[in-house]
């Protein structure tokens, strides 16, 4: 089982101490401020400093600090501290490496803003007697840095055995609130209370030595008034994972009821992947996997909730081997099961419910109740189980029919035998009857703009029994059935209804996905299906290789030429294949950066030139290249001139996520306001002209589960606040051009295709931003011309079917 031995946490008189601490190594500013032997990385401006304070500020690219040569034998009761204040919240990341292992290790924290100075301790996944040689501190944000002392520490106490913290008991409290300094944290009657003000809060517990044996339930009492999601991480020990590298801190989310009342969550850690033992077969990818939760866990974090503006109070957390306490239904989803509702039509709604309690839950039964005239049928719930156990989910579907035109509220409430009632609301666009002939897709009308409109387009929904094993997890997830069902990619139904609806809502060019890798072109959807839509004279289209570089894929110089003829031969002629005004076919390569990595700088910049004399010699004046960085990584901003010398004229992201939140870029959920409000920040920073990157959902939940990360909130209202943010821009800036991430990536929920959660109301908050003055398109669904769409042969043989098929 799992022995915890939990070391009181350690401060120093500065900080409210309340035990000592022995100082292995220390560097200080002098009087100058001058932080003798650090190196500074070219990220740094205006460094300075005086009174032993040294002074920088960080442009949030390469902003590090490097320590001098030293020789010191650390252990796992050593920790490191940096004294510092920063003017903007943001992850600093501290590297480690010596001379007896290979590799480095890392840790990172989240340094609040302060007026204060703060002491961040580091607790890095270290083994005993280990000889540390070398470290290094990284800024990942823009900010102005202060730092009085960097130290490498020791608790001096005995280490003590415990298995719980119970934060009502006044001397565990004082502990943990001494230890987490700037996390906007304070004592409670109930034990410690947080709130979120540019971040969200966290309650670290540290000095931990918890060793992975047998016990697999994190019990955690707490109440939050806002938020879908609590979350927790933890700093892995010195043992490394399945790869053989060392583990780094990673954050997992689970489940909360933002009741503001205190409940008692059970998080089973095999969700995450966290349970050692022997493989087990994982659904998402269907293959088998090992529990990663070995070794020795240094630190624990708990997050009570991600939510904008959340607060509430952390009682008590444990780890053991069951789930304690009442059955606790939380609602995860509640809402349509379909993607098209009219008035007099009967249609599904879907509920589903994680019992996140410590007894099974039962006897469950649902009401729903919505405007004047929707009449609902609850009395008999379909589920493929009436019981939930702890930890597990359940998907229950009801039907329901509407009698009024337009966007309906709707409110369904939850009882079950033993625990408290919970409720939800939300609400369905409810459109009018319609009568079309049958047995046929409608011509398109397209919407016209005077912007250029793009959207990502993924063509991996190959059938599973081709190899193709996207669909797998999708039907778990109720509001991602597309309006098109679970289709099989490999026909011509799927893509001529895209194009209709795409040009029906001023969207104008599809960028489709292209992946060749391994020295092997993979989804032929173009050439096989794409280019025989009846309809693609309605929109244009161009290519985008995903991925020049991948620790999985491997690509030599003779792939890049490989590619570079396919789409010469195949696409580049193509009426409706996207070219500029003097005849450039245009290109997107996903990452720019990555052809560096792959090829280095020279030989990257010599094929782009070569892929460039070809395109010539074909007759166009060459390639017209738009660089699209994955939006969680590193991007090159400040290298126009580079880029330039690369034949790369544009720049966008794939999903602008993972940069439009500063503070969040670590964690696996993010509140949808600090994507948004940070979206017009990081369009401002690119070097390049933008084909400007517009979010419109992300959630890769469906493929990564737990492990997946979330943005929450995110609704068409918000997408429509976001596009007039993004139009606002563009005019100021006198370009017309933006690309919406993404139109069907229904495993990553970066959706504007119709679906259940949403129907159509993604998709028309396009014209009402970009064209205010058109009549809208009405919108129509393959049901609607009493057509069949081909569904994807061989789902039902690797997943459970759901309990109803819309």
């Amino acid at each position: 089982m799992l022995r915890t031995i939990i070391a009181l946490i350690v401060a120093f008189c500065a900080a409210g101490s309340i035990q000592s601490a022995e100082v292995l190594l220390s560097w200080k500013p002098d009087d100058r401020g001058v932080l003798r032997g650090w190196r500074t990385g070219k990220g740094w401006r205006a460094c300075s400093g005086r009174e032993g304070v040294w002074k920088g500020e960080s442009n949030g690219l390469d902003a590090h600090l490097e320590s001098p040569p030293f020789e010191l034998v650390v252990g796992d009761r050593d920790y490191v501290e940096l004294e510092c204040r920063v003017s903007t919240t943001g992850w600093v990341s501290a590297h480690f490496r010596g001379n007896d292992v290979k590799g480095i290790c890392s840790s990172q924290i989240l340094v609040r803003k302060s007026d204060e100075f703060q002491n961040v301790r580091f607790y890095p996944p270290w083994a005993d007697s280990r000889k540390l040689n070398w470290m290094r501190f990284d800024w990942r944000e823009s900010t102005k840095v202060e730092i009085r002392g960097i130290r490498i520490c020791r608790m001096t106490e005995e280490l003590k055995t415990d298995t719980a913290w119970d934060l009502t008991a006044e001397g565990q409290r004082r502990r943990v609130l001494a230890d987490n300094s700037g996390n906007y944290l304070k004592a409670s009657k109930s034990g410690i209370a947080f709130e979120t003000r540019d971040a969200p809060p966290f309650v670290a517990l540290n000095g931990l030595r918890i060793d992975a044996d047998t016990d697999s339930w994190l019990t955690v009492t707490m109440s939050a008034d806002r938020g879908v999601h609590g979350g927790f991480s933890y700093e892995p020990g010195p043992s490394p994972g399945p790869d053989g590298k060392p583990l780094k801190r990673q954050w997992n989310t689970f489940s909360i009821r933002a009741d503001s009342r205190l409940h008692t969550y059970n998080i089973w850690l095999g969700d995450y992947w966290l349970v050692k033992g022997p493989k087990q077969l994982d659904k998402r990818k269907q293959h088998f996997v090992t529990g990663t939760f070995e070794g020795r866990m240094r630190s624990l974090y708990l997050v009570p909730s991600f939510a904008w503006e959340s607060c509430g109070e952390v009682k008590s957390v444990s780890i053991g081997d069951k789930p304690t306490g009442p059955p606790l239904a939380v609602i995860e989803y509640a809402g349509p099961a379909a993607s098209m509702y009219r008035r007099g039509e009967r249609g599904p709604f879907a509920v589903r419910v994680r019992n996140m309690g410590g007894r099974v839950l039962k006897d469950i039964k649902i009401k729903a109740q919505g405007d004047e005239g929707f009449s609902f049928e609850t009395a008999e719930l379909k589920a493929r189980r009436s019981e939930i156990p702890p930890g597990e989910v359940e998907t229950f579907f009801f039907h329901g029919t509407p009698a009024q035109v337009g966007v309906q509220d709707i409110s369904v409430s939850l009882n079950a035998a033993g625990a408290d009632s919970t409720d939800s609301t939300f609400q369905c666009n409810v459109y009018p009857r319609i009568d079309l002939p049958r047995g046929k897709i409608p011509e398109p009308n397209p919407l016209r703009t005077p912007y250029h409109i793009a959207s990502y387009y993924f063509p991996g929904w190959a059938a599973l029994d081709n190899g193709g094993l996207h669909w797998a997890t999708i039907p778990g997830l109720a509001e991602r059935r597309p309006a098109l069902g679970y289709y099989k990619q490999e026909s011509l139904v799927p893509a001529e209804w895209d194009i209709k609806w795409a040009v029906e809502h001023g969207i104008n060019e599809l960028v489709v996905l292209w992946y060749f890798h391994n020295h092997k072109y993979r989804y032929p959807f173009i050439e096989n299906y794409f280019l025989n839509a009846r309809n693609l004279k309605h929109i244009k289209f161009c290519v985008m290789w995903c991925n020049p570089r991948n620790p999985w894929w491997k690509y030599d110089e003779k792939d890049f030429k490989t590619i570079i003829r396919m789409w010469i031969d195949r696409y580049f002629s193509h009426p409706s294949y996207r070219k500029t005004e003097d005849g450039r076919p245009v290109a997107y390569v996903l990452a720019g950066y990555n052809l560096l990595l792959n090829y280095g700088e020279e030989k990257a910049i010599e094929l782009m030139d070569w892929a460039d004399d070809e395109a010539r010699k074909a007759g166009y004046p060459g390639i017209y290249w738009i660089a699209a960085q994955h939006g969680g990584e590193y991007y090159r901003t400040a290298d126009a001139e580079l880029y330039g010398r690369m034949n790369i004229r544009q720049f966008t992201l794939y999903n602008i996520n993972g940069l439009a939140g500063p503070a969040y870029p670590g964690y696996q959920s993010t509140a949808a306001e600090h994507v948004l409000t940070g979206a017009p920040e990081v369009w401002k920073r690119f070097s390049l002209p933008a084909m400007l990157p517009v979010f419109c959902g992300w959630s890769s939940r469906a493929w990564s589960g737990w492990n997946g990360s979330v943005v929450t909130g995110f609704t068409p209202e918000k997408f429509e606040d976001h596009l007039r943010d993004a139009k606002r821009f563009l005019d100021a800036t006198g370009r017309k051009d933006l690309l919406i991430d993404c139109w069907n990536e229904w495993g990553e929920g970066e959706i504007l295709a119709p679906h259940a959660h949403y129907g159509f109301r993604m998709l028309e908050a396009i014209p009402k931003v970009f064209a205010p003055n058109e009549t809208p398109r009405p919108p129509i669904v393959p049901e609607d011309v009493g057509m069949q769409v081909p569904q994807s042969p061989g789902l039902w043989k690797y997943v459970e079917k759901p309990a109803i098929e819309p």
